[in-house]
């Protein structure tokens, strides 16, 4: 199958999924855990819907371009689509990381004078409460989950994610053009994103990156891959999403039409045999466990073993975040595997070298 004819245009993540929408509308783009063994899907129509919703409550709540609105929480759909409404209102997307504590979230919500929050679980609104006196710039508080709470002092208005959810279509419904002028309004060179990284020594410091720096990250990306990115993959995403690894994961899904199972990080291994994934990006502890596991058993039986715990249907893998060492490689490829490593850092968009499929050498990335 040849990859989109697009995927070489520098575009903002947002129109790309409305680009994909009139061939995929009703077909599932993710599947959420509902319980211990069931999955619930959300349509391209149902992501698109909501993004669209969210850029146009944003706009209603008054949020103006450049201006930046941050996410406080662990993946979920509505943790990418409020990402993606974010720059679809040519807003600055601001993630944080999950597992910051209340100073790191005032840090970064004073330094980069986010203006709007996201946030989901209880523990996350309590530390918003906590860092309540660094947050006096907030003009509103976007709850992902549960309802507005009665007895915590917190620093801006708060409304649920249906509440901005209704805001965005009744303005759809008054201005229905509204959202398209806007999306079309995005110029390359606005801010995309602001992330956070560790610096080596002090606060953190924080990473701007244009739409155009992205796109031309993953034009290069999707040219260095070639063939080997085929579209309509199958793949867990558990890197979390306010790391630049997992949003460029949600975002190559966008391009490559993906169907993605949005995994917890402690039980995503386990899952792999009933996703059968073909594609997994992850960090290298993660593929050591796969090897580790495959090799428990006789040498004849490791290929089948790998085979059986993957899911038997990898054909796209990569690994980054880190070195993945030479004998875990050339294990998984004896075994018809191909882990493609590469090397980042945020400040470049991420992706600054990368091996090729057809042209790779273990000792480098």
């Amino acid at each position: 199958m040849a990859l989109p004819a697009d995927v070489d245009q520098i575009l903002p993540a947002p129109t790309v999924v409305f680009r994909r929408l009139p061939t995929r509308h009703d077909q599932p783009r993710f599947f959420v855990p509902n319980g211990d063994s069931a999955w619930q899907a959300v349509s391209w129509g149902d992501f698109a819907t909501a993004i669209r919703r969210v850029a146009l409550g944003l706009l209603e709540l008054g949020l103006q371009s450049g201006e930046c609105a941050a996410i406080y929480a662990p993946n979920s759909v509505p943790w990418a689509s409020a990402a993606l409404g974010i720059e679809a209102a040519r807003g600055v997307l601001t993630p944080v990381y999950p597992g910051s504590t209340a100073d790191q979230l005032g840090y970064v919500l004073r330094h980069s004078e986010a203006r709007y929050l996201f946030v989901a679980t209880d523990s996350l609104l309590a530390h918003v409460t906590t860092a309540s006196a660094q947050l006096r710039g907030l003009r509103h508080i976007v709850l992902l989950e549960g309802a507005v709470p009665v007895d915590l002092a917190l620093p801006a208005p708060v409304i649920t994610w249906d509440a901005l959810n209704r805001i965005g279509a009744n303005l759809d419904s008054s201005r229905p053009g509204l959202f398209d002028d806007t999306l079309e309004s995005i110029a390359l060179d606005d801010r995309a994103l602001l992330l956070y990284t560790s610096g080596t020594t002090g606060d953190p410091k924080g990473v701007p990156l244009t739409h155009r720096n992205l796109g031309v990250n993953g034009r290069d990306w999707f040219e260095v891959m070639g063939e080997h990115a085929q579209p309509g993959g199958i793949d867990p995403l558990w890197l979390p999403m306010s790391h630049i690894f997992g949003f460029g994961e949600l975002c190559v899904g966008n391009a490559l039409a993906y169907t993605t199972y949005l995994c917890d990080p402690t039980t995503v291994l386990a899952r792999l045999p009933e996703i059968r994934p073909s594609v997994l990006m992850s960090v290298p502890a993660y593929w050591e466990k796969l090897a580790t596991d495959a090799q428990q058993v006789p040498a004849f039986e490791q290929g089948e073993r790998l085979r059986q715990i993957t899911g038997g249907r990898l054909c796209f893998c990569l690994s980054g975040g880190a070195g993945l060492k030479r004998a875990i490689k050339e294990f998984f490829l004896e075994h018809g595997i191909l882990i493609v490593e590469g090397y980042g850092l945020t400040e470049c968009s991420p992706t600054l070298t990368l091996n090729r499929p057809n042209d790779f050498d273990f000792a480098t990335v």
